[in-house]
């Protein structure tokens, strides 16, 4: 529902109902019947409140669900991150293993090598990300 009053089209289609309610009001007393909802057009105000009360909750839970979505979201990709990171870092383990025992291959150190094979600490990249942005994850974190 919030797709559809989100489109241009939907404001068309209220404004056509409202000025539709109107001219019916205006109009049934000058053909001698009685008016549903006689200017000021009390009934019309109601329903426009009504209306607005409904299209606010439904903006409001649809803005929830999408922040819900994009928590989820970056969790994932934090997470595929931390277990790309750790592959990596067995890849390069693993290289340098089979550099070392390698027999045609000269044998030596390489400290970068060395730290890159060193999977990160899932522990530790979050206590900095809340160390970062501390606020941010405690108030998430509370139901």
């Amino acid at each position: 529902m919030t797709s559809a009053i989100g489109r241009p089209r939907f404001v068309g289609v209220l404004t056509l109902a409202i000025l539709t309610w109107i001219g019916l009001n205006l109009l049934l007393p000058a053909m001698g019947r009685v008016s549903f909802d006689p200017p000021p057009f009390a009934y019309l105000q109601d329903v426009g409140g009504l209306l607005s009360l409904y299209i606010t909750s439904l903006i409001l839970i649809t803005q929830r669900h999408d922040e819900q979505l994009a928590e989820h979201r970056a969790q994932l990709t934090l997470e595929l991150a931390i277990v790309t990171e750790q592959k990596n870092a067995k890849i390069i383990a693993l290289l340098e293993e089979m550099r070392r025992d390698h027999p045609h291959l000269v044998d030596r150190v390489d400290e970068q090598a060395t730290s890159m094979a060193q999977p990160a600490d899932p522990q530790a990249v979050l206590d900095a990300i809340k160390d970062t942005h501390g606020d941010i994850l405690t108030i998430h974190d509370t139901p």
